[in-house]
Formats: C-alpha cells, structure tokens, sequence
C-alpha cells in the first residue's frame, strides 16, 4: 500500500510540475508582450523606408527605427561617408554590447580583441537572420543599436526566447 502512496504523489508531483513549466508559444507570447510594452513606453516608431531612414542625418532620433523585411529593427547612431557597404562573400567583424529590454547584460565582445566575425551572405541565416540584414544595411566604420527579436535572433536567443538590445560599438568589413 505505502509503495502504490509513494508511486501516485510522484506521478502527481511530476504532473504538478510540467504544468508549471511554459511551452515555447507562452514563452513567445510573452515575449511579444514585452515588446509591445517596451515599444509603447519608448514611443518606439518602425519605418520599412530605407530611402527615408537612410537618408536621415545620423545620429538618428533615439525612437527611430527601420525594420527590415524579416524584422531586425536597426537604429543607425554614426555613419562615416560613403565607405564600404557589406558584398556577398565580405568578412564583417562586430565588437558588440548586448542587453535584454530590462537592461540586464546578455553579453558583448567589446574585450574581445578579435571580435565577432562571420562572413556575409544576403540569402543566409548564420550567424543570425539580424545580423545578416543589418549587414545589408550598413557600411564599414558603421556605429548601430538593432532590436533583435527571438525568431530571427542567434541559437542561444531563440532557445531564450527573448529580445535583445545590441549596440554595435564598431564594424569592419574586409574583402
């Protein structure tokens, strides 16, 4: 009898707690949901003209963002004239400050003298389905902020199921 007690409360304490734990479409809901928030309380504005936005002085307004076609939102901070813009094939090195939309550090390669490197492909998705349209966006020497939503973020972020602040502190495209 006491064994049959034992095996029901453990059944029960493993039901208990799989219903506590979120499946990733609450997670995602969430996620949205403190978007839309962090959104409203910055009076955010998203615009998909590149020919407006590109065109604006730099820095851009702090509430200023253009979204790409997949969703990365990139604020552009500085620009150095007319420099070299990311080709197919290019090697781009970002040194980086990443934060959660609390402002919680979610890591950065500022110390990291090598920086983050990948090699751009408009069509690809590695590192990141963000990084590979801000590529298509920017220019060499280029300072920026994106807003990287989970589902076109890095493996770690999606599994995270979270939006993330990166502020590109430098950019150097090679090739």
């Amino acid at each position: 009898m006491n064994k049959i007690k034992y095996i029901g409360l453990l059944v029960l304490a493993i039901f208990m707690c799989a219903c506590k734990s979120e499946n990733y479409a609450q997670k995602r809901k969430a996620e949205q949901k403190k978007f839309s928030e962090y959104q409203e309380n910055r009076n955010l504005e998203f615009s998909t003209d590149s020919a407006y936005c590109f065109s604006l002085p730099t820095p851009w307004p702090e509430n200023l963002y253009f979204e790409t076609h997949r969703g990365t939102y990139i604020r552009l901070i500085s620009r150095n004239g007319e420099k070299r813009t990311a080709e197919n094939g290019n090697t781009i090195i970002l040194r980086y400050r990443a934060f959660n939309l609390d402002g919680e550090d979610y890591g950065s390669n500022t110390s990291n003298r090598e920086g983050f490197v990948y090699v751009y492909s408009p069509d690809g998705y590695t590192p990141s389905i963000a990084f590979i349209d801000a590529a298509s966006c920017i220019r060499h020497e280029d300072k920026f902020e994106m807003l990287v939503d989970s589902k076109v973020g890095t493996r770690e972020q999606t599994e995270d199921v979270v939006t993330i602040r990166i502020f590109i502190d430098e950019t150097t495209i090679t090739n």
